[in-house]
Protein backbone atom coordinates (compact mmCIF):
# COMPACT_ATOMS: atom_id res chain seq x y z
CA UNK A 1 0.00 0.00 0.00
CA UNK A 2 2.90 2.22 0.91
CA UNK A 3 3.97 2.18 -2.58
CA UNK A 4 0.74 2.98 -4.06
CA UNK A 5 0.19 5.72 -2.33
CA UNK A 6 3.71 7.24 -3.35
CA UNK A 7 2.58 6.54 -6.98
CA UNK A 8 1.42 10.30 -7.98
CA UNK A 9 -1.05 8.39 -10.41
CA UNK A 10 -2.47 5.57 -8.43
CA UNK A 11 -2.82 8.45 -5.65
CA UNK A 12 -4.86 10.15 -7.71
CA UNK A 13 -6.76 7.67 -9.19
CA UNK A 14 -7.29 6.33 -5.20
CA UNK A 15 -9.06 10.03 -5.08
CA UNK A 16 -11.16 9.49 -7.76
CA UNK A 17 -12.53 6.00 -6.31
CA UNK A 18 -13.55 8.10 -3.23
CA UNK A 19 -15.55 10.29 -4.90
CA UNK A 20 -13.85 13.09 -5.84
CA UNK A 21 -13.05 15.09 -8.90
CA UNK A 22 -11.10 18.06 -9.38
CA UNK A 23 -7.23 19.10 -8.66
CA UNK A 24 -4.38 18.03 -6.82
CA UNK A 25 -5.26 20.62 -3.89
CA UNK A 26 -8.51 18.24 -2.58
CA UNK A 27 -7.32 14.79 -2.99
CA UNK A 28 -4.89 15.05 -0.71
CA UNK A 29 -6.80 16.36 2.39
CA UNK A 30 -9.94 14.27 1.52
CA UNK A 31 -7.65 10.85 1.30
CA UNK A 32 -5.66 11.76 4.59
CA UNK A 33 -8.91 12.31 5.90
CA UNK A 34 -10.43 8.89 4.80
CA UNK A 35 -7.79 7.01 6.33
CA UNK A 36 -7.78 8.99 10.00
CA UNK A 37 -11.70 8.20 10.02
CA UNK A 38 -10.69 4.51 9.60
CA UNK A 39 -8.07 4.39 12.19
CA UNK A 40 -10.59 6.17 14.99
CA UNK A 41 -13.15 3.03 13.96
CA UNK A 42 -10.76 0.62 14.77
CA UNK A 43 -10.85 -1.03 11.63
CA UNK A 44 -6.55 -1.81 11.53
CA UNK A 45 -5.21 -2.17 8.20
CA UNK A 46 -1.76 -2.51 9.41
CA UNK A 47 -1.27 1.42 8.14
CA UNK A 48 -0.99 4.28 11.02
CA UNK A 49 -1.31 8.12 9.53
CA UNK A 50 0.22 11.13 11.50
CA UNK A 51 0.37 14.73 9.99
CA UNK A 52 -2.40 17.20 8.34
CA UNK A 53 -2.97 20.28 7.38
CA UNK A 54 -1.07 23.92 8.98
CA UNK A 55 -1.11 23.44 12.33
CA UNK A 56 -1.89 19.75 12.34
CA UNK A 57 1.35 18.89 10.67
CA UNK A 58 3.15 20.20 13.84
CA UNK A 59 1.72 17.31 15.48
CA UNK A 60 3.29 14.98 13.55
CA UNK A 61 5.98 14.14 15.40
CA UNK A 62 4.25 13.43 18.83
CA UNK A 63 1.41 11.42 17.00
CA UNK A 64 4.53 9.54 15.63
CA UNK A 65 5.35 8.57 18.75
CA UNK A 66 1.69 7.81 20.58
CA UNK A 67 1.67 5.07 17.69
CA UNK A 68 4.82 3.98 18.08
CA UNK A 69 4.08 3.44 21.52
CA UNK A 70 1.44 1.26 21.10
CA UNK A 71 2.74 -0.49 18.52
CA UNK A 72 6.28 -1.29 20.34
CA UNK A 73 8.35 0.48 17.55
CA UNK A 74 11.45 2.64 18.18
CA UNK A 75 10.09 6.35 17.06
CA UNK A 76 13.20 7.79 16.32
CA UNK A 77 13.85 6.73 12.68
CA UNK A 78 10.39 7.96 11.71
CA UNK A 79 10.17 11.32 13.43
CA UNK A 80 13.41 11.87 11.72
CA UNK A 81 12.16 11.14 8.52
CA UNK A 82 9.03 13.10 8.69
CA UNK A 83 11.19 16.18 9.92
CA UNK A 84 13.75 15.60 7.28
CA UNK A 85 11.19 15.18 4.14
CA UNK A 86 9.72 18.27 5.27
CA UNK A 87 12.71 19.67 5.41
CA UNK A 88 14.07 18.80 2.30
CA UNK A 89 11.01 20.09 0.44
CA UNK A 90 10.82 23.36 2.61
CA UNK A 91 13.85 24.48 1.90
CA UNK A 92 16.23 22.22 -0.82
CA UNK A 93 13.69 22.00 -3.49
CA UNK A 94 13.25 26.01 -4.30
CA UNK A 95 10.33 25.99 -6.59
CA UNK A 96 8.04 28.89 -5.04
CA UNK A 97 5.76 26.12 -3.27
CA UNK A 98 5.26 26.13 0.49
CA UNK A 99 4.29 23.41 2.06
CA UNK A 100 1.41 23.38 4.01
CA UNK A 101 -0.07 20.14 4.11
CA UNK A 102 2.36 17.01 5.46
CA UNK A 103 1.14 13.41 6.09
CA UNK A 104 3.42 10.52 7.18
CA UNK A 105 2.25 6.96 7.05
CA UNK A 106 3.71 4.25 8.60
CA UNK A 107 3.77 0.24 9.34
CA UNK A 108 3.93 -2.02 12.33
CA UNK A 109 7.90 -2.85 11.05
CA UNK A 110 8.62 0.73 10.43
CA UNK A 111 8.47 1.06 6.31
CA UNK A 112 6.95 4.43 5.47
CA UNK A 113 6.12 7.05 3.22
CA UNK A 114 5.50 10.97 3.04
CA UNK A 115 2.97 12.93 1.02
CA UNK A 116 3.08 16.33 1.12
CA UNK A 117 1.33 19.08 -0.40
CA UNK A 118 3.10 22.71 -0.89
CA UNK A 119 1.34 25.86 -2.50
CA UNK A 120 2.60 28.49 -4.81
CA UNK A 121 1.16 31.91 -3.34
CA UNK A 122 1.32 33.79 -6.90
CA UNK A 123 -0.18 30.94 -9.03
CA UNK A 124 -2.26 29.47 -6.75
CA UNK A 125 -1.06 26.04 -8.16
CA UNK A 126 -0.49 23.01 -5.29
CA UNK A 127 2.48 20.53 -5.72
CA UNK A 128 2.70 17.33 -4.42
CA UNK A 129 5.88 15.43 -3.19
CA UNK A 130 6.09 11.55 -2.45
CA UNK A 131 8.40 10.35 -0.59
CA UNK A 132 8.98 6.38 -0.15
CA UNK A 133 11.00 5.25 2.69
CA UNK A 134 12.72 1.60 0.71
CA UNK A 135 12.91 3.53 -2.53
CA UNK A 136 16.44 5.69 -1.60
CA UNK A 137 19.66 5.78 0.56
CA UNK A 138 19.51 9.04 2.04
CA UNK A 139 17.87 12.50 2.59
CA UNK A 140 19.44 14.51 0.08
CA UNK A 141 20.08 12.72 -3.44
CA UNK A 142 17.10 11.88 -5.17
CA UNK A 143 15.07 11.33 -2.21
CA UNK A 144 11.38 11.66 -4.33
CA UNK A 145 9.92 8.83 -5.32
CA UNK A 146 7.29 11.55 -7.20
CA UNK A 147 7.05 15.67 -7.44
CA UNK A 148 3.42 16.34 -9.56
CA UNK A 149 1.72 19.77 -10.53
CA UNK A 150 -0.57 20.55 -12.36
CA UNK A 151 1.92 23.50 -13.67
CA UNK A 152 5.18 23.68 -14.85
CA UNK A 153 8.20 25.96 -13.70
CA UNK A 154 11.45 26.93 -13.11
CA UNK A 155 13.10 25.42 -9.69
CA UNK A 156 16.18 25.22 -7.99
CA UNK A 157 16.52 21.18 -6.69
CA UNK A 158 19.22 20.81 -4.81
CA UNK A 159 18.27 17.44 -3.88
CA UNK A 160 18.42 16.49 -7.73
CA UNK A 161 21.00 14.29 -9.60
CA UNK A 162 23.18 16.76 -12.02
CA UNK A 163 21.17 16.57 -15.28
CA UNK A 164 18.04 17.53 -13.50
CA UNK A 165 19.13 20.47 -10.69
CA UNK A 166 17.31 23.55 -12.26
CA UNK A 167 14.43 23.65 -14.76
CA UNK A 168 11.01 22.28 -15.16
CA UNK A 169 10.60 19.75 -12.24
CA UNK A 170 7.51 17.36 -12.96
CA UNK A 171 8.44 13.41 -12.73
CA UNK A 172 7.67 10.41 -11.28
CA UNK A 173 10.60 8.04 -11.12
CA UNK A 174 9.91 4.34 -11.22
Amino acid sequence: MLQRLSHPYWFQAFGCVLGLTGTVQGYHHVVRRAERRRQRHGKDLGLFVAGGKGRTSRKTPAEIEEWSGKLSLNPAPLVYASRMSAKVDNNAIQDGYQLYHHTFIFTRRGSWAVIQQGMNDNTKYARRYHWLGENFTDFVNEPHSAILSEARGAALNLVAGESDSAGDYHRYRQ
